[in-house]
């Protein structure tokens, strides 16, 4: 990708399969480009020329795709049009510069006429007749498409073109009175995106019935053979399903990235699952005074040395069972056949014929999960001190008892305006040592906005695992 546009393009990796069962198809969330671990085997196609195609279509798209239309009341069918379009017309910028392109695109596009034409197969036979010109087909619909996309082909750097062919192609299609289901459309070939990345959706709470049919066909486009599943009703596809967004922004802290990601959320009131109905922002903790930690621990000598004791003494290590051992309450028959083979053979053989149980090695691992909300600056009368400085002696004793024994763990927080912000503070990750950066923003800990049930669950979700350490005034 930086070979040929000369910018940087980042790739992500999405989920397979979906929870509904779907196929996951390439998207463009926030300029990141995100693909499948593995494109589905009824593609029947080269796979690695099928993901050379699929990053060069996605980039052409960022670069050559500078508008998004709004969706206003587009019926499914002209959205699939427009969409169609504007692939065709990314992909005819990019091969003017490119040439190859055109070869790498063109061998994927397999359409054939057939005798009793349905939309899908139609608008997969349009999408051939723009890249292939020794394609012909006879139907009329297809012949015209061709025409009016090669008749403006001094306009492509104009994404007007694509709103405008689509449409009248759209009403074409209406015209013939041919059904199109937009619950079972999937925009062929395999190697173009899912187009959601082409569209301005509003304000999705104050659609229609039918425009949410819209925004369904352009948000979540289904593979085939899924119309059946749970995640095909009318009150689901409500909801606008959209892939959790990983997207990167500069961040403040650190020069470390922020990585936003949606969540969805059961709702058990109404019974029923928001899609993406919470946003979390994870950043690296802001830094603090290295001094703070150093009063922390000054005073605190004698338990920061019963702590790294305990750790220390704790067994944590997994059991397994110990082969070729010297001695042991069992034979190990592996061992016992290497030995008779030796003695067979003329060699030594080995005494190390025995099995016991064991532990191998430690296997701890700690995640600290604080709430970080404005409530935590509240005073504690018998400590003296705030709920978060509390919070701050123990993670920071926990801490350096860990570091001592050599085992891991990671310290996270977080605190949110409501579900559309949640921020996950990072102030240490698991591979990352325990040093004066990991110290330095445990010093800069403070209680900020606030926590919504919500939140936390979220936040709980994201951390995968919480360790609740109950702190006292001593």
């Amino acid at each position: 990708m930086r070979a040929l546009w000369a910018r940087e393009v980042e790739l992500r990796a999405a989920d397979e399969l979906r929870e509904s069962g779907e196929r996951t198809r390439v998207s463009i969330v926030d300029g990141v480009i995100r693909m499948p671990r593995a494109f589905g085997a009824d593609t029947g196609q080269d796979g690695v020329a099928l993901y050379r195609a699929a990053a060069a279509h996605a980039s052409a798209h960022l670069a050559y795709s500078t508008h998004r239309f709004p969706l206003g009341r587009l019926r499914p069918v002209q959205v699939a049009l427009v969409s169609l379009i504007e692939d065709a017309r990314v992909e005819h910028l990019a091969w003017r510069e490119m040439p190859g392109l055109r070869t790498l695109w063109r061998r994927f596009h397999v359409a054939c006429p057939r005798p009793m034409p349905d939309v899908v197969s139609l608008l997969a036979r349009l999408a051939r007749a723009l890249i292939d010109p020794d394609y012909e087909d006879a139907d009329p619909w297809v012949a015209k498409g061709r025409r009016l996309f090669e008749g403006r082909g001094g306009e492509l750097t104009d994404p007007s073109l694509s709103r405008a062919i689509g449409m009248l192609l759209g009403n074409d299609l209406g015209q013939m009175r041919i059904p199109f289901n937009a619950k079972m459309f999937v925009v062929e070939p395999a190697y173009r995106d899912d187009n959601r990345f082409l569209w301005d959706f509003g304000d999705p709470g104050n659609a229609s019935a039918a425009e949410r049919d819209v925004i369904t066909l352009a948000v979540d486009l289904r593979a085939r053979g899924t119309s059946g599943s749970a995640e095909n009703t009318p009150a689901r596809r409500a909801t606008m399903p959209l892939d959790a967004v990983e997207a990167r922004s500069p961040s403040t802290s650190d020069e470390a990235p922020t990585r936003i990601r949606r969540y969805p959320e059961w709702d058990y009131v109404i019974g029923l699952s928001r899609q993406d109905w919470c946003t979390i922002r994870e950043v690296r903790a802001a830094p603090g005074a290295l001094d703070e930690i150093v009063d922390i621990l000054a005073p605190r000598r004698d338990l920061l040395d019963r702590l790294t004791h305990l750790v220390k003494a704790s067994h944590v290590a997994r059991a397994a069972r110990l082969r070729r051992q010297i001695e042991g309450h069992d034979l190990d028959l592996d061992a016992c056949i290497a030995s008779a083979m030796d003695v067979r053979a003329g060699r030594a053989p080995s005494l190390r014929v025995y099995q016991r149980r064991g532990r191998r090695r430690r296997d701890l691992a700690i995640l600290w999960l604080l709430d970080l909300s404005h409530s935590t600056n509240d005073h504690v009368p018998r400590a003296g001190t705030s709920v978060v400085a509390l919070a701050r002696e123990a993670t920071v004793l926990a801490a350096e008892a860990m570091a001592a024994g050599g085992d891991a763990f990671a310290i996270h927080g977080f605190h949110s305006s409501g579900r559309h912000d949640v921020e996950y503070q990072r102030f240490k990750d698991f591979e990352e040592p325990y040093g004066e950066p990991a110290r330095a923003r445990l010093a800069g800990m403070r209680g900020r906005r606030s926590t919504t049930p919500l939140a936390s669950e979220r936040a709980r979700s994201i951390a995968g695992v919480a360790l609740h350490v109950p702190v006292s005034g001593s």
